[in-house]
């Protein structure tokens, strides 16, 4: 739903700019009431904010969150956008696991641990 609202906004940003991309994650996590700086710290520590950024070691993880294209629906193209990324990132944060409980950062369990997030 949020993400037809931020459509508009997003033409503002350029997508081949780091500095734009990191700019995008903090307006879209105050959007969101998600924690701004644990935002930063699983955008960097996923792919540092690079959107082409690729795990294919066992899965198949893409971009600037590095959502697992085999448990997730987006397409590859969807993924290397950094905003459709983020977008999916901020709405996955809130989605809820089987107790109704949002799944919050536990997606990037590993990078949520390493800077003790979770």
């Amino acid at each position: 739903m949020f993400l037809f609202v931020l459509v508009f906004k997003v033409s503002a940003w350029d997508k081949d700019n780091i500095e734009s991309v990191k700019e995008y994650v903090i307006y879209t996590a105050q959007k969101e009431k998600i924690p701004v700086g644990e935002a930063m710290i699983i955008a960097k520590c996923e792919s540092g904010y690079k959107k082409n950024s690729v795990n294919d070691k066992g899965e198949y993880s893409v971009g600037i969150f590095q959502i697992n294209l085999k448990y997730h629906d987006l397409t590859l193209e969807e993924a290397r956008n950094p905003f459709t990324n983020i977008n999916y990132a901020m709405e996955l944060y809130w989605r809820e696991d089987k107790k109704g409980e949002p799944l919050r950062w536990s997606p990037w369990k590993n990078c949520a641990k390493k800077h003790g997030i979770l």
